[in-house]
């Protein structure tokens, strides 16, 4: 698990042609990212035709081939710099790679955004309402121990919730582009569905 608090400039486009991608947004975020190991064939069945499964070899995460990623955006701002509404997203990733070249990316193949959201930056994003409560305590020696409830409740009844105690690190200051592929698919995948 990965928490940081980062000052972030996204180039949200599918990652198919450099000269189309475009700044779509400036965003201060708290970002809880949630590593997982699945079976590795029922996780491939969730990538798109010409990608396969990439489980990262090196790092924290070393080994993790399915990921929910927590971002409560505190702060955005459109390529212009006029302020849009703090809000809360969750992707899921596949880290893959492109088979005919190789190249690392993160597949985004499903995610829960608010109703007004749908669908997304990559248009497999289901709605769902969701809540962030985060609660920060310093003691005398200066130790921030953070506790988090993450809720995302989607219309047709299923759930996710995580809850989350933890040291605060120091925060960290980044500029991240990531090479993102999103799954492309005839109708939005429902929330949490596989």
């Amino acid at each position: 698990m990965r928490h940081l608090v980062a000052a972030m400039v996204f180039a949200v486009a599918p990652a198919v042609a450099q000269d189309r991608e475009k700044l779509s947004s400036t965003e201060y975020a708290v970002i809880t990212q949630l590593t997982f190991k699945a079976p590795d064939a029922a996780v491939q069945k969730l990538l798109p035709a010409g990608f396969e499964l990439d489980a990262r070899d090196a790092g924290p995460s070393k080994g993790f081939n399915f990921a929910i990623i927590l971002l409560d955006h505190l702060m955005s701002q459109n390529p212009e710099g006029k302020p849009l509404p703090p809000h809360t997203t969750i992707p899921m990733t596949i880290p893959a790679k492109v088979t005919a070249t190789g190249e690392s990316v993160l597949v985004v193949f499903n995610g829960l955004v608010g109703q007004a959201d749908v669908p997304g930056p990559y248009g497999v994003y289901g709605a769902a309402k969701l809540t962030v409560e985060r609660r920060s305590q310093t003691d005398a020696d200066g130790k921030s121990i953070i506790d988090e409830t993450w809720q995302a409740k989607a219309d047709d009844g299923s759930m996710l919730e995580v809850q989350l105690q933890f040291v605060r690190g120091v925060p960290t200051r980044g500029k991240g582009e990531p090479k993102l592929h999103f799954r492309q698919t005839t109708g939005i995948l429902s929330p949490l569905q596989g």
